[in-house]
């Protein structure tokens, strides 16, 4: 079973899933705890921190994940927003990378910082209709909300765990939606 939600409703549509490591329930759509509150505003190093091998170490790095081009800005500069992109809402601090991979055909993706887990809440529940998945990555099991607009995008939430549950994790690629899902697997999260 998925679950599309529509503008703060719950619809449960029954699908065949043959993906591997994926599965999905038909109970009403609730958020996992938040975990603590954290206190300090979030940075770049901040959001380095919590991903490791998917960003650069730093604000002068500019290397991430299969050689991804990276680059980081906080609410100063707030980039024009992209075809298909959810409203993101008052996040306080993102990094955003591209063209990684041998062909530089690699999905994009973003971590995008909030001053707490209310900020990720906001943006789930302003997302247009979703399918909402749970996904296996090198043995855990994440939230995703994932759609088709102007590229397969996908929505990963990290709600459950205190120490990242402020951070938003946004995929964006076009191709199938299994060759982004099998991206997103391989992402070192």
């Amino acid at each position: 079973m998925h679950k599309l939600l529509t503008g703060g409703a719950t619809v449960a549509v029954a699908i065949s899933l043959s993906v591997l490591g994926a599965t999905a329930s038909a109970v009403p759509l609730e958020l996992p705890p938040t975990g603590s509150a954290q206190s300090s505003a979030p940075t770049a190093e901040t959001i380095s921190a919590a991903f490791p091998h998917l960003l650069p170490a730093n604000r002068e790095g500019e290397v991430g994940y299969r050689n991804a081009t990276c680059w980081e800005t906080d609410r100063g500069y707030i980039p024009s927003p992209n075809d298909g992109d959810p409203e993101f809402g008052n996040w306080v601090w993102q990094w955003r990378c591209y063209s990684g991979g041998a062909n530089q055909a690699d999905p994009f993706y973003r971590i995008y910082a909030y001053q707490s887990a209310a900020g990720v809440e906001s943006v789930i529940a302003s997302l247009p209709p979703v399918t909402v998945s749970t996904d296996l990555n090198h043995g855990r099991t994440y939230t995703n909300y994932k759609y088709t607009d102007n590229g397969n995008k996908i929505l990963t939430v990290f709600l459950g765990d205190p120490q990242r549950s402020r951070f938003l994790m946004f995929t964006d690629g076009y191709g199938t939606p299994e060759e982004v899902l099998d991206w997103w697997r391989s992402a070192p999260l």
